[in-house]
């Protein structure tokens, strides 16, 4: 699988996990990060921008997920959508 095919796929499961769930990943990566690039002092910048990124990605999905919350679609509306699509709506 090529990084693209995988950092897609990465993010659509992603969006279909809980606030929880979410919090665990950032860890995850967050360790993953930490032990694979040694934090020197001309990095220690790079280091506080990627975990101001990280947050920011963490909140961005949270919001995502809020907005399935606040906006709930049914089976039906969903497939009236895909219907519509199909007849060129």
């Amino acid at each position: 699988m090529n990084t693209i095919n995988l950092k897609n796929d990465l993010i659509n499961q992603i969006n279909l996990l809980s606030e929880e769930q979410l919090k665990t990943v950032m860890e995850f990566v967050n360790n993953l990060y930490q032990q694979r690039s040694p934090i020197h002092d001309n990095q220690t910048t790079k280091q506080e921008e990627r975990m101001a990124l990280a947050e920011k990605f963490n909140q961005l999905c949270e919001e995502t997920q809020n907005l399935f919350i606040e906006n709930q679609i049914t089976e039906e509306e969903i497939q009236a959508e895909i219907d519509a699509y199909r007849r060129g709506e």
